[in-house]
Parts: C-alpha cells; sequence; structure tokens
C-alpha cells in the first residue's frame, strides 16, 4: 500500500515526462532505478533494504508498463482489433517470465539471497540495453513542454468527468484492478500458507503454474475480440475469473486450488479488453497517451492501496 501512494504521486509526472522527453525516457528511467534497487539489496539484503525496493516499485514496473503501452497505443492507435493484440502479447510476457521465475528466484533465494537480487539488477541492466535500442515513437518536433497540470496527481479525475461513455470505463476498471491477481495476492497466499500448509517451495510451484494458465487468455485476446466484441470478450473473461474463485472458495485441498486454475484462463482477455477500449476512448476525449496511461496508472495504484486492507 505504501508503494502505491507514492505511485500516485509519480505517475502522472512520468506520464507528462512521456510526453515531452518521448516514451523510451520513462522506460530507462525504469531500467535504471530497478539496477540501483537491486545493487542495494545485493549489498544489505535487509528488511529496511526490501522495504525501500517496494517503495521503489512505481519507479520501476510502473514506469516501464507505462512506456510500454504508450509505445503501443501510439503504433496501433488507428487500428483497435491490432492494438488489443499488442496488448495482450505485452501483457502476457511477464506471465511467460512468472512461469520460470518463481521457481528460480525460490531456488537462489534458498542458498544466498544477494545471488536473487543480484541475477535481478543483471537482467535490468541487460534490459535497459535493450531498450536503447527501440526506436520512440514521438518525433522531437512534436513533444511538448512539460506542464505541472498534467502532471497533478488528481488529474485521474479526467477520467470522471469527459463524458459518460469514460466514466463507466473508468469504473469498470476500479472494479477489475480490485480482483486482479496482484490485488487478491494476499488472500491467496494466505489460502496456500495456512489453509493447505504449503511451504516457500511449494509456493512458488503454484505461481508457476497458476502463471502457465494465464498465457492463453492474452494469446486468445485478438481471436476473441474479433468474433464477441470488446464487451462479449470482457464478460466471457470474467464469468470464467469468477468460476475459478468460487470453486478456490469451497476447496480444502491442494489438488483442488490445481484442478481450479484453467477455469481462469481467460481472466486476461478482459483486462485487455478493457484497457484498449479505455486508450482508444480517452484518446478520443483530448487525452494525450501520457495524461491518460498517468491517470490510468493512477486509478490502479489507488486499488493496490486499498485492495490488501479491503481482502
Amino acid at each position: 500500500s505504501a508503494g502505491a501512494v507514492i505511485g500516485f504521486v509519480v505517475n502522472p509526472i512520468l506520464g507528462a515526462l512521456a510526453e515531452s522527453y518521448g516514451r523510451k525516457f520513462t522506460m530507462m528511467v525504469s531500467q535504471l532505478v530497478a539496477v540501483v534497487k537491486s545493487a542495494i539489496l545485493v549489498a544489505s539484503p535487509s528488511p529496511a533494504a526490501m522495504i525501500f525496493s517496494n517503495l521503489m516499485m512505481p519507479l520501476t514496473i510502473g514506469s516501464w508498463e507505462m512506456g510500454s503501452h504508450c509505445t503501443t497505443a501510439d503504433l496501433f492507435r488507428a487500428a483497435p482489433v491490432q492494438l488489443a493484440a499488442a496488448k495482450g502479447k505485452l501483457q502476457m510476457v511477464p506471465s511467460v517470465c512468472a512461469v520460470l521465475c518463481p521457481i528460480v528466484g525460490a531456488w537462489l533465494a534458498a542458498r544466498d539471497l544477494r545471488w536473487a537480487f543480484g541475477s535481478q539488477a543483471g537482467l535490468w541492466l541487460l534490459n535497459s540495453i535493450l531498450t536503447l535500442q527501440i526506436a520512440d515513437t514521438v518525433p522531437k518536433e512534436e513533444r511538448k513542454p512539460f506542464a505541472w497540470t498534467a502532471a497533478n496527481p488528481l488529474s485521474v479525475v479526467q477520467l470522471f468527468v469527459r463524458g459518460q461513455r469514460l466514466r463507466l470505463l473508468a469504473v469498470s476498471q476500479i472494479l477489475n484492478e480490485l480482483t486482479e491477481m496482484r490485488s487478491l495476492y494476499q488472500v491467496y497466499d494466505l489460502s496456500r500458507t495456512q489453509v493447505l500448509g504449503m511451504n516457500m517451495a511449494q509456493r512458488s510451484r503454484f505461481t508457476s503454474f497458476a502463471s502457465f494458465f494465464s498465457i492463453p487468455g492474452y494469446l486468445l485476446a485478438e481471436p476473441l475480440l474479433r468474433s464477441c466484441g470488446e464487451l462479449g470478450a470482457s464478460v466471457l473473461g470474467l464469468l470464467t475469473f469468477a468460476a475459478q474463485n468460487c470453486v478456490w472458495g469451497a476447496s480444502s485441498l491442494a489438488w483442488q486450488f490445481y484442478a481450479a486454475q484453467p477455469l481462469g484462463l481467460l481472466r486476461g482477455v478482459a483486462s485487455v479488453a478493457l484497457n484498449t477500449r479505455l486508450t482508444l476512448d480517452g484518446a478520443a476525449a483530448g487525452l494525450t497517451q501520457g495524461e491518460l496511461q498517468g491517470a490510468l496508472n493512477n486509478l490502479q495504484t489507488i486499488c493496490q492501496a486499498a485492495a490488501p486492507m479491503l481482502w
């Protein structure tokens, strides 16, 4: 929750900087902060350093997501289905990585925490080198002077005052964020440790298993959007996710948790469809991509701050 509060302040600033200095700038900020953060954890893997690491999360993951989502919106702004397909693949990448990372991370951490954090620093450094090869989608002549009005944390209000359609989409996004895996993580983790008695290695294997079954939903985003439309694809994804949680709520054995996992494989379709529509409608309402993604990230951080205490 503390990290989300910091994100609420910095997200609009990063969005305004993305309009002034380009998308690559915000992505490079994330890489450099992540390398420094991981280096601190390697030098001193203490509780204080880990708290600091969580507080810096908006400047690492949040900044990278903002830059990448702005870039895809720039590339496919006139092609909604292609934009959805690009967003699906973009959101699928963390799931692919999450299949291996929990197992590898747990194996490294069991030997020495510094190994795990050192590997993380190396990957971030590699990512920064790759980011330098990306061509920025905002030409220098189209960049706007930095404006603090666009960097105001309260700019999230723009999602609710620019027409009923955008307002309804923003409310849907709030409900979507409150039921995302990251918002329900504490509930799932408690159920696995206290109800099922899983140790760290078993929890890591389950996380990998869950991540594997989230991949098809992102891959199926484009064909489902073509056949069912955005509304139909969203409803289908949310209904399967609701069914999965109902089964989990009635489960008391480990195998039941594993067996219910495939029910939620279309959950990602709902997120992709909603984010695509928000991206297009926000632009149509006069918001720049930096302003829009900053506001959406703020909406996300509000939910991430509330969800752990709520659930």
